[in-house]
């Protein structure tokens, strides 16, 4: 197809925020200046997108972890306070400090050879271990929230998870994430991230499909890929010291059309964007109203285009001579 016209629409989310710390911003288009005619198809893609990196790595969506005694059974938050950590030191740091609060005495040693925790608990009943929840369907234990249990921390902790399928009951043994009693040691490395990229999404049906992954609207588990939501998929770049100097902006420019998408629509009138994180969960903010007050918004430019099917190359025919022109003599002449 061939792009017969187009238009730069320079957008700023907090002009149309509409769930505030959600990061969605609804867009009204004049329907006539954004329309197709017969045989007319409209595309769009994101060619630019800056949002500053005001927000934490830690946060609510990565921090808390539980101890399970089974006796009980009960479940004890341990809870990483939410704030930028840029070394794993800072890091153990913090979970040091949620492990004392939660069961005093107890502590956290980081290996930066290995790159694994080691907890240590004080106080804690016999036979209790600790659990970190990934529940994206089924439903938590009796007292956590279902955000609470759908949870990165085991991949900030190097542990494994408790998923749907090792919790089919809110009566459900939860599996224990460090394979053992203590002391707990992380099996595989830890991180301080757990979000590798932003995700912009539009409200629109696109063209484009994913595969199934931890998104809570998508099936359990399917080798298939299916329709999403998704526009564009942005990496990104964490600090290598300093977060106030180092990547403080999160920024994608297009060199190549890599997100083009197809509207099967004759006018545009309204769309949502909204920005979140690899599982479809809103960018966390620091503080309620973060996003309402320009702390948390994102400049982005959308180009929209009519497109036109291309005559296809079997189409550039030349036609057939008329019986004169090829030195035949018709009777009836």
């Amino acid at each position: 197809m061939r792009v017969v016209y187009y238009r730069n629409c320079i957008l700023d989310s907090e002009s149309g925020s509409v769930r505030g710390d959600k990061l969605a911003t609804k867009l009204n288009f004049p329907p006539y200046n954004f329309s197709a005619r017969q045989g007319q198809t409209m595309g769009m893609r994101l060619s630019q997108f800056q949002m500053r990196r005001n927000f934490y790595n830690i946060n609510e969506t990565n921090n808390q972890l539980y101890l399970y005694d089974p006796a009980g059974p009960t479940y004890t938050p341990i809870t990483i306070a939410p704030a930028d950590y840029t070394t794993m030191a800072a890091l153990n740091t913090g979970l040091t400090n949620a492990l004392a609060a939660a069961f005093g005495g107890s502590v956290s040693a980081y290996n930066p050879v290995s790159r694994k925790f080691t907890i240590t608990m004080a106080g804690t009943p016999a036979g209790s271990y600790l659990t970190c929840f990934q529940l994206k369907q089924q439903s938590p234990p009796v007292g956590i929230t279902n955000d609470q249990a759908f949870q990165d921390v085991h991949e900030i902790l190097g542990c494994l998870r408790t998923t749907d399928s090792d919790f089919p009951t809110p009566a459900s043994v939860p599996v224990n994430s460090f394979g053992g009693f203590g002391p707990f040691v992380s099996p595989y490395v830890g991180s301080l991230n757990s979000m590798e990229c932003v995700y912009v999404r539009i409200s629109l049906p696109t063209n484009n499909y994913q595969s199934v992954n931890f998104e809570r609207d998508t099936p359990l588990s399917s080798n298939e890929v299916i329709p999403t939501q998704i526009l564009a998929r942005i990496p990104l770049r964490y600090p290598a010291g300093n977060p106030e100097t180092d990547a403080a902006f999160i920024t994608f420019d297009d060199p190549n059309n890599l997100f083009p998408i197809l509207l099967d629509l004759q006018q545009l009138s309204s769309v949502e964007f909204f920005v979140t994180d690899d599982k479809g969960r809103p960018i966390q903010a620091v503080a309620p109203g973060q996003a309402n007050a320009g702390q948390l918004t994102y400049k982005m430019t959308i180009a929209w285009s009519l497109l036109e099917h291309e005559v296809p190359p079997s189409s550039h025919k030349v036609g057939m001579p008329t019986p004169d022109h090829q030195g035949i003599s018709l009777g009836y002449q």
